[in-house]
């Protein structure tokens, strides 16, 4: 049994979330621009560039909590609209502030996912109120941000410049992964979890997430996380083949641990032989399809659960038939 249910994975996350800027795993550039911000308790807006999993937001919620700042969190793809930019960020904006630094902050993740008109409207506001609000923006993608936006919160890049950053981030992640087991007292192989950290490195929310789940009997178990197992993939086969969409959304959530393209080529290996001559081609152009789409997607647990869904309509029209 595992140590930690669902619940207390979700707390154990919370527990070690970095709430001051020295608690990150980030690199020296990148920290000495956030400690200079903590120590003056002057904070210019900026814009984190970065993939998924790089420490663009808990940098920034750790950097405001250290300075016990008000601030606002919004997730511009979800709910970034125009209307949003013109009502919810500008009313909080122009609101009085009483913390003592003078200022709020708004941080608005995933603003690559803001149309063309809403970061117009996002400009306006930057401009009308950045005496009073400071304004931190996180993207996957620079290109998606416009050069209005950039040049008013300038870009900290948070990929690597070179190998030894990277060797050194991954030294501090290895580290900060160690000590959170050895002080909960869970006995692990060293040489797995090395294995573990190059792999999900430098997700650590993730990373902490996927071995919480995993311990069993005070024993970290990680030799099958991550792999498309062969029961994995006849019990998604089979919700697709009887088109149960529930099951195949909960499937799919409970299988983020393993890359996706694990998944993709364990169904081509498997289910070409599953299905009929005639559905071959159409499994194999959805596989392809989405196989592509990855490179470009934000979310990829809804990336897969589209491809899917996508297969799942293939059975129910007819396109793809299992013999």
């Amino acid at each position: 049994m595992s140590i930690i249910d669902n619940l207390d994975a979700q707390l154990w996350v919370e527990k070690y979330r970095p709430r001051c800027v020295e608690d990150t795993i980030l690199p020296d550039r990148i920290k000495n621009v956030l400690r200079e911000y903590a120590t003056s308790k002057q904070i210019r807006s900026y814009t984190a560039i970065g993939s998924a999993g790089s420490g663009k937001t808990s940098s920034a919620r750790a950097l405001l909590e250290e300075l016990d700042a008000e601030y606002l969190l919004i997730n511009a793809s979800e709910t970034g609209n125009i209307e949003t930019i013109r009502t919810k960020v500008r009313e909080y904006a122009s609101k009085m502030t009483l913390s003592e630094l003078g200022y709020k902050v708004i941080i608005l993740d995933e603003a690559d996912g803001l149309s063309i008109a809403a970061q117009n409207a996002l400009r306006g506001v930057i401009e009308e109120f950045q005496e009073d609000c400071r304004f931190i923006l996180t993207a996957n993608y620079a290109n998606k941000v416009s050069d209005a936006i950039k040049s008013r919160c300038p870009v900290l890049e948070f990929s690597f410049m070179d190998k030894e950053e990277k060797t050194a981030m991954l030294k501090q992640f290895f580290g900060r992964v160690e000590s959170i087991l050895n002080e909960n007292n869970v006995h692990y192989d060293r040489a797995e979890l090395l294995k573990f950290c190059n792999k999900n490195f430098p997700d650590f929310r993730k990373s902490l997430n996927l071995i919480s789940r995993n311990v069993i009997n005070n024993t970290l178990e990680l030799k099958n996380v991550g792999s498309a197992n062969d029961d994995k993939i006849s019990e998604i086969t089979s919700f697709i083949k009887g088109c149960q969409w529930t099951n195949m959304r909960k499937w799919v959530a409970e299988s983020m641990d393993t890359e996706p393209a694990l998944i993709r080529r364990a169904l081509y290996d498997s289910m070409t032989d599953k299905v009929t001559n005639q559905s071959k081609l159409c499994l194999i152009m959805i596989l392809n399809e989405y196989d592509y789409k990855e490179s470009f997607v934000v979310d990829k647990e809804i990336n897969m659960v589209a491809m899917f869904t996508q297969m799942i309509n293939s059975v129910a029209d007819g396109d793809l038939e299992f013999v």
